[in-house]
């Protein structure tokens, strides 16, 4: 079992090892490259005394190449950090190029007629919105929507955002179709399973918020692809699902037992096409908020205003706050909520 690419597992010290293996068998990799995130890659290493602290930032030290990285984030420091920026990095040296890379090589080396498993965590497309010239290059030009409710004042840098929001998207779509090409090349397209995830969306400018940590569907929902031998092609579907699905998805294909009183529920059925359904509801909470979805109402508590209730289906942009006319709706959503986290409270409405 390999891993390559950002895994965020050493946020309290900034200490990935100069090589990424630090503690990477006590999380259960066999091998891999654990490297720094894009903020944490710049503040580990003027942290500790203009010297590296991970795998990346050695790679470019090695490469000569740390000044010109620092160069490009050294002017937004101290802003908000989805500006957007072109890299003087060679294209090889981009962060998520040397990701995929990485990830390649492990794919390359993995034993012919054995199981395998290989998670690869790119950066992007996270902020700063960094891109190489080739990449702005491609996108420069494309016309974009422009974000839902939003009343910033410079237009320009919302398009440029946006754009390389787009282009570290497809920068990532590539690489991933590079790496489904050697495992056709290795003869497993037929026994493999590919998933294709992340942990968070990006607000991108909706409602005037950028980044992730709230409630809308931009922040909250996350891409989730998947194909394999028995798994439906060209099919999608509307049923609730967690990330967090995933792992008893991958017990299942291995064939190995369910994890006890696990909150995982494999997609295993709903991939195969034996039913349409997974779960009645999902829930997300971070901080003071808490959210709970139902396939049509979103219901958040703890918020400013709260609650707040969205009708998804009629309103996707999430834009007319409907607690005040469907209090019962409202109601009935916030206690499932409150069960479901632990806590019972009164109605948010009172009685009503």
């Amino acid at each position: 079992m390999a891993g390559v690419g950002k895994f965020d597992l050493h946020k309290p010290d900034l200490d990935w090892g100069l090589d990424g293996s630090k503690l990477l068998r006590e999380y259960g990799f066999t091998c891999g490259i654990d490297n720094e995130g894009k903020g944490d890659a710049i503040s580990s290493y003027r942290a500790n005394g203009m010297s590296p602290k991970g795998p990346y930032m050695q790679f470019l030290k090695e490469r000569g190449l740390v000044e010109k990285h620092l160069a490009m984030y050294q002017p937004h420091l101290n802003k908000k950090g989805n500006f957007p920026a072109v890299t003087e990095l060679p294209d090889d040296a981009y962060c998520d190029n040397w990701v995929a890379a990485n990830g390649m090589r492990f794919l390359r080396d993995f034993p012919q007629g054995k199981p395998w498993h290989l998670v690869v965590n790119f950066v992007g497309p996270h902020s700063p919105f960094d891109v190489t010239a080739e990449m702005r290059s491609r996108w420069k030009d494309v016309e974009i929507p422009p974000p839902v409710d939003n009343h910033e004042s410079d237009s320009e840098a919302i398009t440029a955002r946006r754009q390389h929001y787009a282009a570290m998207i497809e920068n990532i779509d590539r690489h991933v179709g590079r790496m489904i090409d050697l495992v056709r090349q290795r003869g497993e397209i037929d026994n493999t399973v590919i998933v294709y995830a992340s942990d968070h969306g990006e607000m991108l400018g909706d409602h005037g918020r950028w980044a992730k940590s709230v409630w809308y569907t931009p922040s909250s929902g996350v891409p989730l692809i998947v194909s394999g031998p028995g798994i439906q092609a060209g099919v999608s579907s509307d049923a609730l699902v967690s990330l967090h699905d995933l792992a008893a998805t991958f017990l299942d294909y291995a064939k190995a037992d369910p994890l006890p009183e696990a909150d995982a529920h494999t997609l295993r059925a709903l991939l195969e096409g034996q039913r349409d359904k997974h779960r009645d509801f999902v829930i997300s909470a971070l901080n003071d908020w808490k959210m709970i979805y139902d396939g049509r109402y979103k219901c958040v508590i703890g918020a400013d205003p709260s609650p707040i209730l969205f009708d998804v289906r009629e309103d996707s942009r999430e834009l007319v706050n409907l607690a005040d006319t469907h209090p019962h709706i409202a109601n009935k959503l916030a206690g499932i909520l409150e069960f479901e986290t632990g806590r019972r409270e009164p109605s948010v409405f009172g009685d009503a």
